[in-house]
């Protein structure tokens, strides 16, 4: 073999151990990825499931009161529905 093609062979083989090298490093840190992601998701189902509870406590605990007063609540839904509603009177009256 002359010496140009042994240099020619040595740098291809030096080529793909770079590929080789640059491979492995890439799929490590695409795993160290996967796995922050992993983690990143857990946390946030975790949060939603706690989030979700304290939603549903305060739908049964609302829905219980309602039962409980039905005047009150039909006044304050009353009340609450005109003050938004004059509100919003005000706000789109003033745009024109």
């Amino acid at each position: 073999m002359s010496e140009e093609n042994m240099n020619e062979a040595g740098a291809t083989g030096g080529n793909a151990e770079k590929l080789k090298q640059g491979y492995e490093q890439i799929k490590g840190q695409a795993q160290k990825a996967r796995a922050r992601a992993q983690e990143t998701y857990d946390q946030a189902r975790a949060r939603a499931a706690v989030y979700g509870e304290g939603a549903q406590e305060f739908v049964d605990a609302a829905g219980e009161y309602v039962k409980e007063n039905p005047e009150r609540s039909t006044l304050i839904a009353g009340v609450t529905g005109l003050g938004f509603g004059l509100l919003l009177g005000l706000l789109i009256g003033r745009k024109n």
